[in-house]
């Protein structure tokens, strides 16, 4: 018998595309329960935006065509995903949580959509975001705000709140996040799921009928899953070369993802604060617990006591200058139909000079060449994800003081965004829970290129230290037990 629809929902990926091919349940059983879960807990959580549940259901249908005629059958066959509403697909709204963009329709689907598409999934929709990605919250004016499955109260993070909101409650296996400053790790910490930021390159960022910067070497495409072992199946679904993106980076080995490899010699480089800024207590110590299981299977931990001094500064220059120039001439005009955070984000990107510009690459060089110091010495870098567990939706950007300390709101409360200066490949794992039951993450940074080294330890942690290992909270079954069965449309 296929499981019940709430545990047939919450099956990790991995698992769920095996009893697919093994036809121990069909894909239109998989996407009807998927489908009946996301009518009874999106409207609570806000995390998909916009459906396409007949479209879904139809690609549901061709899926168990292919079964019957004993079709090739791609990796993801039959599984139900999500995508953040900054990426296109085509024939769906891609409004980037934006009531400019509120009509605007995808005519092609990026290559990550169509990657995923090729290896079997079916699209259910695009999850929301704060406009165009400006924030570790979510919330905008088109759609309003994501909540946190853990907590309604609180926020799912951000940018890619919405899928990380919609993985954790069971209402997609996996879901396509973008990544500037930490987009895909803050909500996966918050969410108790994984997130992966892959090297730059190893996900080509190319998205047909749509305008972007190929040169911002900040932003990434990345999965989010709710264990490692999805994740790393939905990044050799997306990885690998195209000429359009002029980062990407060759096909990863076989060896990649082979999760059952010593971990023994391996030099960790712990540190509570890699911006020296301050820390929950109880977050920092989850984060090095969670990593000091490690030393079991032979691996060396070492608290860094170097100075990093990652350039805040020029982070914000660079990303606030590229918000702002897409609304340089029009913005007293449009200023009233944004986000007053965005609005304020694109305030602070007009003041930005060229020599300022200019500067904050020359910082970006410097702090790369001390990371390439750190990786001289040490195969990866441990830090929490975040410096608080997930707060109040209340709040517009995050908090402003951590432990009675003053932090910058926009910035000071996670640990994400040097690593996107750098272009290492990073993942955030769970890692254990704040005293009011809300989920930790643990951030794992490793060398360019070794996207395969970070998940590969981020699956030992996983596998030592088992999380979310809690039930979802009453009200998502309740909810979902109060949905009328059949067909969900």
């Amino acid at each position: 018998m296929p499981p019940a629809d709430a545990d047939l929902c919450l099956l990790s990926a991995v698992d769920v595309a095996a009893a697919i091919r093994a036809r121990k349940v069909s894909p239109i059983e998989v996407f009807e329960a998927v489908a009946t879960r996301i009518q009874a807990l999106n409207p609570q959580l806000n995390a998909f935006c916009t459906l396409a549940l007949d479209q879904a259901r139809e690609a549901a249908r061709g899926a168990e065509d292919a079964l019957a005629r004993n079709a090739d059958l791609g990796p993801l066959h039959g599984v139900p995903v999500a995508v953040k509403d900054d990426l296109p697909v085509a024939g769906l709204l891609c409004t980037e949580g934006s009531r400019l963009y509120a009509d605007r329709r995808a005519s092609h689907d990026a290559l990550a959509v169509a990657r995923l598409r090729a290896a079997g999934a079916i699209v259910l929709g695009k999850t929301n975001l704060p406009e165009f990605g400006h924030k570790g919250t979510t919330d905008n004016l088109l759609f309003g705000v994501s909540r946190n499955p853990w907590n309604l109260q609180c926020t799912p993070g951000g940018s890619s709140g919405g899928s990380a909101a919609a993985v954790a409650a069971g209402l997609a296996y996996l879901a396509l996040g973008t990544d500037i400053a930490g987009s895909v790790r803050i909500p996966a910490a918050y969410c108790g799921i994984v997130g992966h930021k892959p090297s730059l390159g190893r996900v080509p960022r190319v998205m047909p009928g749509i305008t972007i910067n190929l040169l911002d070497t900040t932003w990434v495409i990345g999965p989010m899953a709710r264990t490692v072992q999805d994740a790393a199946l939905m990044l050799r679904v997306l990885a690998g070369p195209d000429e359009r993106d002029p980062f990407a980076l060759p096909h990863l080995g076989k060896k990649d993802f082979d999760f059952s490899g010593e971990l023994h010699g391996l030099r960790i480089a712990w540190s509570p604060s890699p911006t020296r800024g301050p820390v929950d207590p109880s977050a920092a110590r989850a984060a090095e617990i969670a990593v000091q299981v490690l030393t079991a299977q032979g691996v060396q931990v070492e608290e860094m006591g170097a100075r990093l001094d990652p350039p805040v500064n020029a982070l914000r220059a660079l990303f606030s200058a590229g918000a702002a120039g897409a609304f340089r001439d029009d913005f007293p005009q449009l200023c009233g139909q944004l986000s007053p955070t965005f609005a304020e984000f694109v305030s602070q990107g007009l003041t930005v000079t060229l020599d300022q510009c200019v500067a904050a690459q020359v910082a970006a060089s410097a702090f790369i060449e001390r990371m390439a110091a750190v990786f001289g010495r040490y195969d990866l870098l441990a830090t929490p994800t975040t410096a608080v567990p997930a707060f109040s939706t209340d709040l517009a950007w995050g908090p402003d003081h951590v432990n009675g300390q003053a932090i910058d709101p926009q910035l000071g409360w996670f640990f994400t965004w040097p690593f996107n200066l750098t272009g290492h490949p990073a993942v955030s794992v769970p890692c254990g829970w704040s005293q009011d039951g809300m989920p930790y993450g643990l951030q794992l940074i490793g060398r360019r290129g070794a996207d395969g080294l970070v998940l590969r330890a981020a699956a030992a942690i996983e596998a030592a230290r088992p999380g979310p290992h809690r039930k979802l909270p009453a009200w998502t079954e309740q909810a979902a037990l109060e949905m009328p069965r059949g067909e969900a449309g």
